[in-house]
């Protein structure tokens, strides 16, 4: 079906299962040697950690690999989303998306998995407007603050500089100073405070939270891009705000 999103090495489409009547997210990666293909393992790994249990988490539903020399194609089919939320919301829309968001980052990390790469490039759009946290090519584990290993922040903190949606990268992750503070699940709470500010006003928060954003909503985004990681709320005290949009 038609395309939903193209980067370098791998490609979305929506897809039709025709036998069974479904739609499904069909995810196509280009693996070039034993490294790419290790990450797209890690990648299907984390998606299983996630489980089922949030509708608003791209679960896994096959994959399927194809050698082909030096290069290996792998299939991934997930939860369908037809739309990826690059553009600027209406006031209507902008809650809905907001709570999918926040319960997808809520369910993973309670489950030890940072996403890593919140952002409009990230989010999927459903067909009844409902959103879809998608793509965990830079998700890792463990990440939570409290059982992060030195190894895994710093593998964060690697994938993160290359991400696709670096305009909401939290300030922890755009310096890497030695010493500085830890890339963990806390850089995904700011990272949905910066996608909550595109989708909300057409632009990342690059001088503060936009005064035309309303009040309450507003207040989320302030807490959310905290520069001291340790000013954030969790992701589910962030969810539990959200509801009350």
């Amino acid at each position: 079906g038609a395309a939903v999103d193209e980067t370098t090495r791998r490609r979305t489409f929506v897809a039709r299962d025709v036998k069974a009547a479904e739609e499904f997210s069909l995810t196509l990666v280009t693996c070039d040697g034993k490294d790419a293909l290790r990450d797209v393992r890690r990648e299907v790994e984390l998606l299983a950690a996630v489980g089922r249990e949030c509708r608003h988490c791209p679960i896994l539903v096959g994959q399927s690999i194809q050698r082909d020399g030096p290069k290996i194609s792998v299939a991934l089919l997930g939860r369908p989303f037809v739309a990826l939320a690059t553009e600027r919301l209406s006031e209507a829309r902008i809650p809905v998306v907001l709570r999918g968001v926040a319960a997808a980052l809520a369910h993973m990390h309670s489950r030890d998995v940072a996403h890593g790469d919140v952002g409009p490039r990230s989010v999927g759009l459903q067909r009844d407007g409902a959103a879809l946290l998608a793509d965990f090519s830079c998700a890792r584990s463990p990440c939570a603050h409290d059982t992060a290993t030195r190894e895994a922040c710093m593998a964060l903190s690697a994938t993160l500089v290359d991400a696709k949606n670096r305009q909401c990268q939290a300030p922890e992750v755009a310096s890497l100073k030695p010493g500085g503070p830890p890339v963990d699940s806390r850089a995904d709470v700011y990272a949905f405070g910066s996608f909550a500010h595109v989708v909300a006003t057409g632009a990342p928060p690059r001088n503060g939270v936009d005064a035309a954003i309303p009040g309450r909503l507003a207040g989320i985004l302030r807490e959310a891009l905290a520069q001291d990681v340790d000013d954030r709320p969790s992701a589910d005290a962030v969810l539990a705000k959200c509801q009350l949009l």
